[in-house]
């Protein structure tokens, strides 16, 4: 038995654990916007390991996780209460179940006696739960993973490019288990303290090394395509009020006229911006003859009607001569906001959702793919379906050389949400190889290079939120093809095998010790 449990009684009496538990959820939660301290994020979780690690059994694990996941994800999620305070408490708590599995694990592992494979076994488990967190079914919400921490790091993002986020969290879980090894080892044996050490040391190198090529290998550009970003700041409380309709559409005309100045190729509204059904509203009209004067084809969100029982949350390609050319339907639809899920489960809360304007639109199915007059291939997500990493790899798989997102962030007020959201978008961008256009209502509203960098953002008077304004800026089409793209989003998947069946073996082979 690992000489780590055999004195873990003693350690945890003197050692107040909940409260380095709690320390690890302040780290990391610093390392996020709007602190944004990225670099605490290589130190973050060593307080979490100690306290895990010198847990009296696995219970006391499991709680120091919840507690460590509570303080992490109640302010990290606290935009949530803009919108339900009962939504904020619940995804709080069911993200903390996903760190309550990685301190089990994290507990378990004090039993592997080689001590790198006992680093391995930390990043792997963490990677795997946080793929979990993000894409179990109906209620995952990959929000704050913690590669997204280093969206501003031009260097070390590149890693996305090659394994993702998930797989650049694998690394900055590594380094910190590295690290804390290495102290723990100092007073045992400090040249084994030290090979420790410098195992962190070498992965950071080639995380930089790596990075820097990247960084100067951007693949050959094949043309330059000017794109408008229209961000209209339109209230929430005021969106669909029949008084305001005229108002909200001379915002956007206004906005398009001084675009238009600017000679772009592409405009782009932002999700639902248009104030009714876009295939039946008279009002488009008006909106298709502008588009047709500017001669410029424009991106539109707006919801689409098919019958009473099917209408979608849309975003409708208008050709330079004012034509429906193509359109997309939302496929990932945000549940209990735009539809209520598991409807033979849960349809008896449909009464409720439609009493609170919860939408029950219909998912889209089909990843569409527009071309513009210079025959650029590009696709438009909506609202979050950035913060899935399949959705923008589906896309690029399909022919598209560059993303537009279309959101609406007002619903959460002035928070850290819009920079949080930013951050996923500065990986989508990286992890495919393609550039990452923003039109958001209320901002951040970005031109992102396939690079990851923020090179432009709609701004006024210093503020890049809730303003009214209008940019319009180049955005490169080059010819980089990922090994993210190609197959490194597999490895996630592996990971998470390796990490289910070792976590079997663990289980089986030491269930007799766990409340020893």
């Amino acid at each position: 038995m690992n000489s780590e449990k055999s004195h873990s009684r003693s350690a945890g009496l003197k050692i107040n654990l909940p409260l380095l538990a709690v320390l690890s959820g302040i780290l990391l939660l610093l390392c996020f916007p709007r602190f944004s301290a990225i670099y605490l994020v290589w130190i973050a979780l060593i307080p979490f390991l100690y306290a895990v690690r010198r847990a009296q059994n696995l219970s006391q694990a499991v709680r120091l996780g919840f507690i460590f996941g509570l303080t992490f994800f109640l302010p990290g999620l606290s935009w949530l209460t803009h919108v339900s305070a009962f939504g904020w408490i619940f995804m709080a708590l069911f993200s903390s179940l996903f760190l309550m599995l990685a301190a089990t694990a994290f507990y378990l592992g004090r039993y592997i006696e080689n001590v790198f494979l006992k680093i391995l076994w930390t990043a792997v488990s963490w990677s795997a739960v946080e793929l979990m967190r993000a894409q179990i079914p109906v209620f995952g919400l990959g929000w704050n993973l913690l590669a997204y921490s280093q969206a501003g790091q031009p260097v070390v993002r590149m890693a996305a490019n090659t394994v993702g986020a998930y797989g650049l969290g694998f690394v900055i879980v590594f380094i910190n288990a590295a690290l804390y090894e290495g102290v723990i080892l100092f007073k045992k044996s400090r040249l084994r303290a030290v090979a420790v050490c410098l195992s962190a040391v070498f992965v950071s190198g080639l995380l930089i090394a790596h990075g820097i090529y990247h960084r100067a290998h951007k693949g050959d550009l094949q043309g330059n395509l000017r794109v408008a970003l229209i961000q209209s700041n339109i209230a929430e409380e005021i969106k669909w009020v029949p008084e305001a309709k005229e108002r909200i559409l001379e915002m956007h005309s206004t906005l398009m006229k001084l675009a238009a100045l600017h000679s772009p190729d592409l405009m782009v509204w932002p999700e639902a911006s248009f104030p009714g059904y876009f295939n039946l509203d008279q009002s488009a009209a008006r909106i298709q003859q502008q588009i047709e004067t500017l001669h410029t084809p424009t991106i539109i969100g707006a919801p689409h009607y098919e019958s009473a029982k099917v209408y979608y949350n849309s975003a409708y390609l208008v050709n330079e001569q004012g034509d429906i050319e193509d359109r997309y339907d939302k496929i990932y639809l945000v549940p209990f906001g735009e539809y209520v899920p598991l409807g033979p489960l849960l349809g008896w809360l449909q009464p409720i959702a439609d009493a609170y304007g919860v939408g029950d639109f219909t998912h889209g199915k089909e990843f569409k793919v527009f071309r513009t007059k210079e025959e650029v291939p590009f696709s438009v997500m909506i609202c979050f379906e950035d913060v899935f990493p399949y959705m923008a790899r589906k896309f690029t798989e399909k022919g598209a050389r560059m993303l537009v997102l279309i959101t609406n962030d007002a619903w959460f007020g002035p928070t850290a949400l819009p920079y949080q959201h930013l951050q996923q978008s500065v990986f989508r961008a990286i992890e495919n190889g393609v550039p990452v256009v923003r039109a958001a209502n209320t901002g951040v509203s970005a031109f992102i290079s396939a690079q990851g960098e923020v090179y432009g953002r709609v701004e006024k008077d210093g503020q890049d939120t809730f303003i009214a304004a209008q940019r319009t800026d180049n955005v490169e089409i080059r010819n980089a093809m990922t090994l993210y793209r190609l197959f490194g989003y597999r490895l996630a998947y592996l990971n998470l095998a390796v990490f289910v069946i070792i976590m079997a073996f663990l289980i089986f082979r030491f269930r007799k010790d766990f409340n020893a």
